[in-house]
């Protein structure tokens, strides 16, 4: 059993919790998709209560964000914890991934 999530918090802002790894992130992958199914035209997903990610959650990141340009949607993310934001960096995708700060 996994123990990955996405909650909703408000419209079109919901919540990351678990960790994002090799292991995990097929399973939330597709959770993901729904939630881009089911939100508005600009949904935020808040990664601040991810616990552990490899680099695996970079290339979940950029196929949530295929998934949402397909349906013409903006995916936005928050709380991006700092281990995550430095693969961000150093694979020089901060013009694709979009970050609130």
């Amino acid at each position: 059993m996994h123990k990955q999530q996405i909650e909703q918090r408000k419209a079109d802002h919901y919540g990351v919790v678990g960790d994002l790894t090799f292991e995990s992130v097929v399973f939330v992958e597709k959770e993901g998709f729904g939630v881009i199914d089911e939100g508005g035209e600009k949904i935020t997903l808040d990664l601040s209560h991810v616990e552990v990610c490899s680099s695996a959650a970079v290339a979940l990141l950029l196929s949530w964000l295929r998934y949402a340009n397909k349906r013409q949607k903006a995916l936005l993310f928050s709380g991006v914890p700092a281990s995550l934001m430095a693969m961000i960096q150093s694979a020089e995708l901060e013009s694709i991934i979009t970050v609130q700060r």
